[in-house]
């Protein structure tokens, strides 16, 4: 089953609040614009905290391209001081205009900040998930057939590299093969369910799965 966009659906950025999400929800189901299906993956996946988090996860993995990298800040232009004779007391209504002037841009601030550390988290961990499924589809003859599982980013303690490891399935009754993918190499290599007979591309991929997928070390090994 294809993963879902369920904002999309909605209608709604996947920054939209708690309530707006349940408001949205609420239109699509009186308007009929969604599936009673649809519908209960919303209420499921969204109006849960804690699973909501699960699900945007792999829905920036799946569509990178929804986080946007953030706009850089214009600088404010400096008033001109003014002279000490023409200076004047603040009216009440020009202070209350200036704090909230000022109030508006501290929550630019803000989430200007939250989303350069949305921008951050992907690239340190998404981008990288995204970038393996892409050369596993780049490998493959019929690249829109490929279905991925279990894909998760493996830090290697011994030599410090990074790979993403999961599975994969183009289609047919070929079934799930393993994928490694080395981030330094940008290299893929899909691991075939059935040993090969050469001795040495069988050590290869054995010895290429447990230093990128299970933490081995790789002095031990050679």
């Amino acid at each position: 089953m294809d993963f879902k966009n369920l904002y999309a659906l909605l209608n709604i950025k996947p920054t939209a609040s708690q309530s707006d999400i349940a408001k949205a929800m609420k239109q699509a189901a009186q308007q009929q614009t969604i599936t009673l299906e649809n519908l209960k993956l919303c209420k499921l996946n969204l109006l849960d905290i804690e699973a909501r988090k699960k699900y945007n996860a792999q829905l920036f993995a799946e569509y990178p391209e929804l986080l946007a990298p953030p706009p850089e800040p214009k600088p404010e232009p400096e008033p001109e001081p003014e002279k000490a004779e023409e200076a004047e007391p603040l009216a009440p209504a020009k202070t209350k205009q200036s704090n909230k002037k000022l109030y508006l841009i501290l929550a630019a601030v803000v989430a200007a900040i939250a989303l350069i550390a949305g921008t951050v988290a992907y690239f340190k961990h998404f981008k990288p998930i995204a970038d393996a499924k892409e050369a596993v589809r780049d490998s493959l003859m019929t690249p829109d057939s490929a279905k991925f599982y279990k894909v998760k980013k493996v830090v290697n303690t011994y030599n410090k590299k990074i790979y993403v490891c999961g599975e994969m399935n183009s289609g047919g009754y070929a079934g799930k093969k393993k994928f490694v993918y080395e981030l330094k190499s940008k290299k893929v290599t899909v691991i075939p369910n059935i040993r090969p007979d050469n001795v040495t591309v069988d050590y290869y991929y054995r010895t290429l799965y447990r230093v990128g997928c299970l933490n081995a070390d790789p002095d031990e090994l050679f």
